[in-house]
């Protein structure tokens, strides 16, 4: 629908209107009115409509001064001019601010009616050209942000980069709502308006929202060297900005994580990195943080990201492809700074990930066809979407397996026990997660495992207690809970069968020597 707010000082006009677009076919909602010029450009602000029918003659502010404050706050309003004086001088002012209708009381209702068709036509091409605009200009953000240049070296880039003898950085602005993540018409609203406020303050580009986060490169003058440039050029202009945004978006929250300035095309892969690594800093006592004053704090944390990669495995492992997608983007940004954004070596890194991967389905039994290891390509920058692609087909693969193959079925039960062995679980509840009979589950257990569902329970709780027994400061008790037993007694009596060794003498025995921490 085409939203709409009628500006006229006669009350009877107003209503008029409003019921003759309320009783048309025309796919126009009436969303506000005004009385006067400061109110249609209060009504303008709040409810952001398409399309403002505006009378020429009213106290104050006039319809010409409005179109033209409106003109420079939100282009995107489409005018339908009214007035009861039919003066050319009337309509040339308001035609150089794009003006196309211009209607004059009294009027007819074929008339109004075409005018109001025309309007809509013309809102709905802006629409399809912004549109088209903005994923032409997204898609150039992402070429540049990932290195990619249509082919073109990075130095047919430096004279767009650089111009007025400039530089650029990235800003990343990461939104969040009251339940977390936006809706679908948060999104856009904010996209909207980022687009618009971000290119009043800046010379930038911005870029397609994923999840919640909105890349927008920045050219900037070089008024000093790029590093310390940055937060003397910005900083005044977003706080601006982050106040325009705490009053229009009530309920939601935004910070922007700012990257280091480059003079090179080739480098803002390296800017983009550093915003998203200091949108992610924890540091909150501003709505924004510039790299620079985070990147001590973030090198303190610079250590591979083992656990992540544990997790990333096993969402892909368990088949869980859009888990995978989520985790491997946090992995990506992780592994960048660990390896100092060395190309080389974060594709050796993937490429071993990729490997270990494909081994490791080949351990479960996954027929993987003799495929090689996949390869990756690093081609104009690609190295982190080839990835992404693998990972998401190779967690479909193992999702299709557990569905179609009974080695995956019963790999996929072995999982349930793996997550949920530190509960009171039986046979049922594995059987009804997998939607499979407990008999026929039993029946595979004894087939492939050569023990039964209890057995193979039994086996994963001690292999996991003999992992927590070998360190000296986790009590026995704990120990017990950990693994799925409430009785110590019976606990133990399972765990010396299966083992040979009381559980005191096991640690003993196995168990890492217990350290003293004050010496």
């Amino acid at each position: 629908m085409i939203r709409l707010v009628i500006v006229d000082d006669e009350p009877l006009e107003r209503n008029a209107l409003r019921k003759f677009v309320e009783q048309s076919a025309l796919e126009i909602e009436v969303v506000g009115e005004a009385e006067n010029g400061r109110k249609a450009l209060e009504a303008a602000e709040e409810l952001k409509p398409d399309l403002m029918t505006v009378d020429i003659r009213m106290p104050g502010l006039d319809g010409v001064e409005v179109v033209r404050l409106l003109s420079q706050r939100q282009p995107s309003i489409t005018f339908m001019m009214i007035s009861a004086y039919n003066t050319f001088e009337y309509a040339r002012q308001v035609m150089q601010y794009g003006v196309k209708e211009f209607l004059t009381k009294p009027y007819k209702k074929k008339d109004i009616l075409e005018s109001f068709q025309r309007s809509i036509g013309e809102i709905r091409f802006k629409r399809y050209v912004r549109q088209a605009d903005s994923l032409i200009e997204a898609e150039r953000v992402r070429s540049i942000l990932m290195g990619q240049t249509d082919g073109q070296p990075p130095d047919e880039w430096e004279p767009a980069l650089r111009k007025r003898n400039g530089y650029a950085f990235v800003m990343v602005l990461q939104a969040s709502g009251g339940s977390g993540e936006l809706t679908r018409e948060e999104k856009a609203r904010l996209l909207d308006w980022v687009r618009l406020r971000f290119k009043e303050k800046f010379d930038c580009l911005v870029g397609k929202m994923t999840r919640n986060q909105i890349p927008v490169l920045v050219m900037a003058n070089r008024n000093d060297t790029a590093p310390a440039s940055v937060k003397g050029f910005a900083t005044p202009a977003l706080r601006q900005l982050i106040y325009q945004f705490d009053r229009e978006f009530v309920g939601m929250e935004l910070f922007v994580g700012i990257g280091n300035g480059y003079g090179s095309a080739s480098q803002l892969t390296h800017s983009y990195q550093e915003a998203l690594l200091a949108s992610r800093s924890g540091v909150r006592s501003v709505p924004y943080a510039y790299y620079e004053d985070v990147k001590d704090k973030l090198q303190g944390e610079k250590t591979f990201p083992i656990e992540l990669e544990k997790r990333l495995i096993a969402c892909v492992k368990r088949g869980q492809a859009k888990e995978a997608a989520g985790l491997f983007e946090e992995y990506f940004l992780r592994i960048g700074p660990y390896f100092d954004f060395d190309r080389t070596a974060i594709k050796s890194c993937l490429q071993k990930l990729m490997l270990d991967m494909m081994l490791l389905f080949e351990e479960m039994g996954m027929d993987m066809g003799h495929k090689p290891p996949p390869m990756l390509t690093d081609a104009d920058g690609q190295l982190q979407d080839t990835a992404l692609c693998l990972i998401r087909q190779l967690a479909e693969s193992a999702q299709n397996w557990y569905r179609t193959d009974p080695k995956g079925t019963l790999c996929k039960a072995k999982h349930f026990i793996e997550d949920h062995y530190d509960k009171d679980i039986s046979l049922e509840q594995v059987a009804d997660a997998i939607k499979l009979s407990p008999h026929y589950l039993s029946k595979m257990f004894k087939e492939s495992c050569g023990m039964n569902f209890i057995d193979y329970l039994t086996r994963i709780r001690i292999d996991r207690a003999k992992e927590l027994m070998m360190d000296p400061e986790v009590p026995f008790k704990e120990v017990c809970a950990r693994v799925g037993y409430r009785d110590p007694n019976y606990f133990s009596r399972v765990f010396r069968k299966a083992t040979g060794y009381p559980p005191t003498d096991y640690r003993l025995r196995f168990g890492r020597a217990w350290k003293d921490p004050s010496r």
